[in-house]
């Protein structure tokens, strides 16, 4: 009886422990952003965010607004505090985080010793492609640098199992992100694509190429990409996720995507015990591996070249 007592007592004691630090929950509607001037009816919108709008009107600078935006933006300052007061501190043992923080911002920031430099901390980069003389030592560079070129290749978790994480393939190369950008013939896209292409050329002259070989570099990427674009899936299809889903063994990636040596390509990666893949969109990731298998060798590094420039 009386360990029935004790047992009892301190299971009482333990409910009440855990009332009294249970936290007090509210609804998760702050009243205060309700405009009730309004009916619901008649516009929900100003009804329900109001006079949130009318607390944080939209900057400028933003072609959109809102709880989310704010939130990252906060996040955004809060963090530059935080690396400014880093970078601003001599006081850093050698070797820690903080010297590391302080040394890259103020390396960064730096931007007259940046313009100083020119293009010289690029060229032992871009010579490693230049140098490169097989299809096969050019895959085994761009894996070794983490980069898929034609495709995006990463690890997150499982979309129907998310207790594991899975190695993703999916659509990628495009420089504009958005397929619209390479197909449509609006004005307004027309005036983007032909700004990019300009770009392109821009760049490739400022590490010395002329006109002429810029031009034609620029052709050649516009070329892969807009192939890309074709096959690759649109805004309103990469929303969809089952469409998006398609797992399998690395045995049948290399048959849905035209032959491709993923076995090796995984390893030069670093993904070496990879046994099972999600290819999320598999036409244009077929196709890219059709591209580095059969594209010439100098168009595949002028792509690759691309890459190391933008980035």
């Amino acid at each position: 009886m009386k360990k029935l007592f004790l047992m009892s007592a301190i299971c009482t004691l333990g409910l009440v422990a855990c009332q009294k630090q249970e936290p007090k929950l509210g609804t998760g509607i702050e009243l205060n952003n309700l405009d009730t001037t309004v009916k619901p009816g008649d516009n929900f919108c100003q009804y329900a965010t109001g006079h949130w709008i009318d607390n944080n009107p939209q900057p400028d600078a933003y072609p959109r607004w809102g709880s989310f935006t704010k939130l990252g933006d906060d996040n955004v300052n809060q963090i530059n505090e935080l690396i400014q007061a880093i970078a601003s501190d001599s006081t850093h043992e050698f070797g820690s985080i903080g010297q590391k923080i302080a040394d890259l911002y103020n390396m960064q920031m730096d931007t007259v010793k940046r313009e100083a430099a020119g293009i010289d901390p690029l060229k032992p980069y871009l010579q490693k492609i230049y140098d490169l003389k097989t299809r096969e030592d050019f895959l085994k560079f761009v894996a070794s640098e983490h980069d898929g070129v034609l495709f995006r290749i990463d690890v997150g978790a499982d979309m129907k199992n998310s207790s594991q994480n899975i190695v993703g393939i999916g659509q990628g190369g495009l420089s504009l992100g958005n397929r619209d950008y390479y197909l449509n013939n609006d004005e307004k896209t027309l005036k983007v694509r032909n700004a990019f292409k300009e770009h392109v050329v821009n760049l490739y002259m400022m590490i010395g190429k002329d006109k002429k070989t810029a031009t034609k570099k620029m052709e050649t990427l516009m070329k892969y990409e807009t192939q890309i674009a074709k096959v690759s899936y649109s805004r309103q299809e990469l929303r969809d996720p089952e469409s998006n889903y398609h797992k399998m063994s690395v045995d049948e990636l290399i048959k849905q995507t035209n032959g491709f040596d993923w076995k090796n390509f995984l390893v030069w990666y670093g993904y070496d015990e990879t046994n099972e893949v999600d290819l999320g969109q598999p036409a244009p990731v077929a196709l890219a591996c059709q591209l580095l298998q059969t594209a010439p060798l100098e168009d595949l590094k002028t792509i690759y070249e691309w890459q190391t420039l933008r980035w």
